[in-house]
């Protein structure tokens, strides 16, 4: 029996939970409720609330804490969801007591006492334990008024008296909830049979065959659909548009079909500026504050893309005017070459500042929001970045034509058999005198190297004139050897390799040349390895007089090609003209060991010159490692290793090679195939560099591994180290890796030769 312990077996029994709980790793919780009363409560409880409403006689000179049903779910539920009370103990109970005679009164007469708004006598508290945690810990206190307590526990019972006679067990309580729902439902039916039906009069009325409700529904369809689906379409149809006509403009503007790329620029723009007139429509869910971030990227995406158009417009404008530009080179017409050469450069130039902020701008949105944006996006900045490396390279090229056919200007294009790799390129083979006035081609003269060298008494040879590694060099020798021909000074040199007469060959088509039949690019180095510098000369005359006087629409192409092959060394230019020079030396259109940037970087030249005097250019393939560590003091250490290979499986192939490296590196050690050689090593100064040379022999269908080790002058200085490593010029795509090590940073990078390679750490 519970009475006959006090309050001990509460005491017990809380304590067995909290074990329980505790070692079967529970989330447990106590609350301790006073009395609670309310409708459909038992009467078992004694205190003395429940007897007045049970209308039993109880002493008024007592007081009570009971609290309302709800309030006491209300810290039920608290209990389990509010945040950190496992394990803890809650009380349930009302703040101060309350006087059974005023309780009483109340229930004589609730209305009146809830008119006047009741406020009980203070009494002194009863000591509550754990009631001021519980309404600081999970916020709760009792909120329902007395007064609508009592009056809506005593309607219920006035309404179900039954439950009022004799107290109940918790079962018995529910079966008889139970059933006076099923009454009540009975109670129905006999009220519904047992009442007359009530017939209505018909009356004539209008039936819509759409109700209000729906018609209502459809304006609202109609609305969104105006709103927010409607410009949707209308964008994607835009940017669609706007998607194929770019394509198409780059088509026609490769093909030099001018015309027919600005019209398609112009359709894009349309697409464009009509998908953001309905992207405007979406603002109103911005002003809600609804997708803004998504409405702003796609608004910022839409007006860079017309602005790109508008860029391109400069593009195409700029390419008609170079090609404008080489037709008057050679033509009489109105106008000069030298003005579409100056429109030219004005266009191109607009054009790259137009690209410059688009792919800016592109780049720094963040995706995060709209990620299916990001592929078409990249899309678009991998567009970008093409018609800006062309509006760059259309703009360097206007400016040194612009300036290099002003006035008399003689120039000599050198062709060099890159089959036969000299350090410049390749051996010379055909010199070609070009003279410029005013901007009008005056005279286009070609002569083979080894007859022009007959005709000079001195010993002056011209097919050997590049044999040193700095193009600047090579040009002064040429430039000497041309005025001891001629008496003529010239204004500049450009060379170029059968790399070049290949790329021409590709764009431009398959050249008859005579005695030689039909040459394409898939022919040509096969029929030049048969030794006949001849097919070289002629294929070049052809080439020559197509882009001269039949060049047409593929300026655009050749241009870019042309530019790519600069880039590759396969032509290079020197001008001796200082400004000229600087504007070249600036673009990087040839090797000059003698540029500031290399005297104030740590640099890498590799260079080799074919003495076996075979034509294997397309046979020998080359792959180089270089390991670079800096001490603690910042000292460096490179080992570069080497690896030649000859593919050609009848003939050998012999090499001097020389490495330029920063001025004042020293010597460590040499390898060849792991053995030293380091007193085979020759050391040498020139062009401010310090060299090292050997002389390589592979056999055929074999490969070499040349390893050497030296230490620079230089110190690494982390955030300002840059190393330059510079390609020689007529060699293919040669394969580079680089590792770096200090005692706070490694790094290794793989990439390659094709062209001069900046690294920076």
């Amino acid at each position: 029996d519970k009475n006959s312990y006090g309050l001990n077996w509460l005491a017990n029994l809380e304590g067995e939970i909290a074990k329980f709980s505790k070692d079967n790793n529970l989330n447990a919780r106590i609350v301790r409720l006073s009395a609670v009363f309310g409708p459909r409560m038992h009467f078992r409880e004694k205190d003395s609330i429940i007897r007045l409403i049970e209308g039993q006689e109880t002493s008024l000179e007592f007081s009570t804490r009971a609290i309302f049903i709800t309030d006491a779910i209300s810290l039920i539920i608290k209990s389990m969801l509010a945040g950190s009370t496992a394990q803890k103990i809650f009380d349930g109970s009302l703040l101060q007591p309350i006087q059974i005679s005023e309780i009483k009164q109340i229930l004589l007469d609730p209305v009146w006492y809830g008119e006047k708004g009741f406020k009980p006598t203070e009494l002194p508290p009863w000591p509550t334990p754990n009631l001021k945690s519980t309404l600081s810990h999970v916020n709760w206190e009792p909120k329902v008024n007395l007064v609508d307590a009592l009056k809506e526990t005593t309607l219920y019972f006035s309404k179900h008296p039954a439950n009022l006679n004799e107290p109940k067990s918790p079962e018995q309580f529910d079966k008889g909830w139970r059933e006076e729902e099923r009454e009540k439902g009975v109670e129905k039916k006999e009220e519904a049979i047992l009442s007359p039906v009530k017939k209505e009069k018909k009356q004539f009325s209008l039936k819509m065959p759409i109700k209000k409700e729906q018609i209502l529904v459809s304006i609202g369809w109609l609305v969104i659909f105006y709103a927010l689906i409607f410009p949707l379409i209308v964008l994607i149809f835009g940017v669609f548009t706007f998607r194929y006509s770019l394509d198409l403009a780059t088509k026609d503007l490769q093909e030099g079909e001018y015309t027919k790329s600005l019209n398609d620029v112009s359709r894009a723009k349309e697409g464009l500026k009509m998908a953001e007139s309905w992207f405007g429509a979406l603002t109103v869910f911005e002003k809600m504050g609804i997708l803004t971030t998504q409405i702003n990227e796609i608004d910022e995406i839409l007006d860079k893309s017309i602005n790109l158009s508008e860029g391109l417009e400069h593009l195409i404008l700029g390419s008609r005017a170079m090609t404008d530009g080489f037709k008057k080179l050679t033509q009489d017409s109105n106008g000069t070459t030298l003005e579409e050469f100056s429109k030219a450069s004005f266009e191109f130039e607009n054009a790259s500042g137009n690209f410059s902020k688009i792919n800016l701008a592109l780049k720094n949105i963040d995706f995060s929001t709209i990620p299916t944006l990001r592929v078409r996006v990249e899309d678009l900045i991998t567009k970008i970045d093409y018609f800006e490396r062309l509006s760059n390279n259309g703009h360097t090229a206007a400016e040194i034509l612009k300036s290099s056919f002003q006035g008399k200007k003689t120039f000599v294009l050198v062709l060099q058999n890159s089959l036969l790799l000299r350090p410049t390129g390749g051996k010379i083979i055909e010199l070609t005198q070009i003279d410029i006035e005013d901007g009008k081609l005056k005279k286009v003269a070609m002569q083979d190297a080894i007859d022009l060298e007959s005709l000079i008494k001195e010993n002056h040879s011209l097919s050997e004139a590049n044999e040193e590694a700095n193009f600047p060099t090579t040009a002064s020798k040429i430039k000497l050897f041309f005025n001891k021909l001629t008496g003529k000074e010239i204004d500049g040199v450009l060379t170029i390799d059968t790399k070049v007469l290949k790329e021409l060959i590709k764009i431009t088509g398959p050249v008859e040349v005579e005695g030689f039949g039909k040459i394409d690019e898939e022919n040509l180095l096969e029929k030049a390895l048969k030794g006949d510098n001849k097919l070289l000369v002629s294929l070049q005359k052809e080439l020559l007089n197509r882009i001269l006087f039949g060049l047409k629409g593929t300026v655009p192409k050749v241009g870019d090609s042309l530019i790519n092959l600069f880039e590759q060394k396969h032509i290079e230019v020197f001008m001796f003209d200082t400004n000229l020079e600087n504007l070249i030396e600036a673009n990087s259109l040839n090797t000059n060991l003698l540029t500031s940037n290399l005297d104030k970087s740590d640099v890498l030249f590799w260079v080799e010159s074919n003495i076996s005097n075979n034509l294997l250019g397309e046979d020998l393939g080359r792959s180089f490692k270089l390991k670079t560590e800096a001490d603690e003091k910042g000292n460096l250490t490179h080992k570069l290793s080497a690896t030649l290979i000859n593919r050609n499986p009848d003939q050998s192939y012999k090499s001097l090679v020389k490495i330029y490296v920063p001025l004042g590196s020293l010597l460590l050690d040499a390898k060849l195939e792991n053995s030293s050689v380091k007193t085979l090593v020759s050391t040498f100064s020139d062009y401010n560099k310090t060299g090292y040379s050997i002389t390589l022999d592979i056999n055929p269908k074999s490969e070499l591994t040349f390893e050497i080790e030296y230490k620079t002058g230089s110190l690494f200085n982390k955030g300002n180290y840059i190393l330059n490593v510079l390609k020689q010029a007529g060699t293919n795509n040669n394969s580079f890796e680089w590792e770096f090590k200090s005692p706070d940073l490694k790094k290794k990078i793989q990439t390659d030769l094709k062209v001069d390679k900046e690294f920076r750490l």
